[in-house]
């Protein structure tokens, strides 16, 4: 900028020194600011050989001195410079410390992603998160008299349902874009924490807040044991091509996204179970939270597993093998879509070992059915079909 800066001076000195040398009297050459009368001539007053500009020269110069020579409002601006009554001057705010005019500010549109600093940023109303300073988009969108609500979504001046879903569906389809309209807790980031706060503005605050999670999985069935609130729990699956699954119907929300091999999950206010699923896979990542914070997962191993059903469909029997890892009591029933026991298989102590079961489902219907092995502390389940 200093270097066309030079040349912009150079330029209106050499177009003043020209004017001199076309002024053939003595009167109008004395009447000039620049001009001076010496041996019948009219002529510059600075020297040629003074006229020329080196870069140590404008290191040493004030951008005082420098923005002063300039007498063209458009020149003054195009190199950094201010333009006021008094003519061209060095822009205020440039130097560390300087703090920045509340008029400047109010007679000119700035850019909030220019600012660098967190004071100057949140002074003129715009919003600063880790990433820097941004503009919010309260007024984009909105209609005459609309109200702006953070965590509005739908953009109907409520919070309900569909906004939590939205933001459910924002995280998992696009985790890296910006949308600050969903950063309910305005820290620069759209997460489950801002889906929790969501949930909290629409259902009420929450006082039993859980410090922990407990990720309980077997084969096919992954759920969670608390103490206290869970507002959300996400997870990443890594699975063959064979992988398929099912999330609970027992939460607000629930919803997933696969992406080759990869699949993100997000449950809002489980209960207990998470999903079931078919075909190998393994828990990469699990975030969880209460009604306010990140809370600690932990994962634990199932104490008791069914192995794969054969054959799955089957008419009239199929055969499973049942796995216990500590004695305890254990509980083995049938369930069907409703929730009801059609049959008990095991109900009594059962100790460590490999044990082959067989269900004959002889009298009853057609339908999907729930093995459902269960002992105090751990929980396995498979669904097998019955086509007669």
């Amino acid at each position: 900028m200093k270097n066309y800066l030079y040349l912009i001076l150079f330029s209106l000195s050499s177009f003043i020194y020209a004017d001199c040398s076309e002024i053939n009297n003595q009167i109008d050459c004395e009447n000039s600011d620049y001009c001076v009368w010496e041996n019948g001539e009219c002529f510059r007053w600075i020297d040629d050989e003074d006229q020329e500009w080196n870069d140590e020269e404008w290191e040493d110069e004030e951008w005082e001195d420098e923005c002063r020579y300039i007498e063209n409002e458009e020149e003054c601006l195009e190199v950094g410079c201010s333009w006021g009554e008094e003519g061209c001057f060095k822009p205020e705010g440039d130097e560390e410390g300087e703090e920045w005019d509340d008029e400047e500010w109010e007679d000119e549109e700035w850019l909030c992603e220019d600012i660098e600093s967190q004071i100057e940023c949140e002074a003129v109303d715009c919003l600063w998160s880790e990433d820097g300073c941004f503009k919010p988009e309260e007024d984009e969108g909105l209609d005459d008299g609309q109200e702006f609500i953070i965590g509005d979504i739908t953009g109907d001046s409520s919070l309900n349902i569909l906004d939590v879903v939205m933001i459910v569906e924002l995280i998992l389809n696009n985790p890296s874009d910006e949308m600050h309209q969903a950063d309910m807790n305005q820290d620069g980031i759209t997460n489950i924490l801002d889906v929790v706060a969501l949930v909290q503005a629409i259902l009420g605050t929450r006082t039993n807040d859980a410090t922990m999670i407990e990720v309980i999985r077997d084969i096919n069935n992954v759920m969670i044991s608390s103490d206290g609130y869970v507002g959300a729990v996400q997870m990443i699956l890594s699975h063959g091509d064979d992988f398929s699954i099912d999330l609970t119907n027992d939460a607000l929300v629930a919803e997933y996204r696969t992406n080759n091999n990869s699949t993100t999950l997000i449950v809002v206010n489980p209960i207990n179970e998470l999903f079931y699923a078919s075909g190998e896979f393994e828990i990469i990542e699990t975030i969880a939270a209460n009604g306010n914070n990140f809370i600690d997962t932990v994962i634990i191993p199932s104490l008791i597993t069914l192995g794969d059903a054969y054959p799955n469909p089957f008419n009239p029997s199929t055969t499973f093998d049942l796995q216990v890892a500590v004695a305890g009591h254990v509980s083995l029933n049938v369930y069907n879509l409703k929730g009801n026991i059609v049959g008990s298989l095991i109900n009594n102590t059962v100790y460590p070992g490999n044990y082959n079961i067989t269900w004959d489902a002889s009298n009853l219907s057609s339908g999907v059915y729930l093995l459902r092995a269960e002992t105090a502390n751990s929980i396995a389940t498979q669904k097998v079909t019955l086509v007669k």
